[in-house]
């Protein structure tokens, strides 16, 4: 089966309670967005709202996208169990 998809892509936000709480997750998160395990997948911006923590994942295929949206919602909710309980 051919792939005709240039590129997809997709963005979420989190929205947490305190600016506070969205600066540590995003400083926290930064790290694996820079230095990433499969660069091949895809690529992952992020940025901060106010108390919004925002993801944009972009790959050529959506299996990858679909990857990467698991990995990062995994990893960002384990860091924000990790990173609220220190504030």
């Amino acid at each position: 089966m051919e792939n005709h998809l240039r590129e997809v892509s997709l963005e979420f936000m989190l929205r947490l309670e305190s600016e506070a709480e969205a600066e540590a997750l995003y400083k926290a998160i930064l790290p694996e967005i820079e230095s990433p395990v499969d660069e091949k997948r895809g690529k992952i911006k992020a940025y901060r709202r106010g108390s919004t923590v925002y993801l944009k994942i972009t790959s050529k295929s959506l299996s990858d996208l679909r990857a990467l949206l698991n990995t990062y919602a995994y990893l960002l909710e384990s860091l924000r169990k990790v990173v609220i309980k220190k504030l």
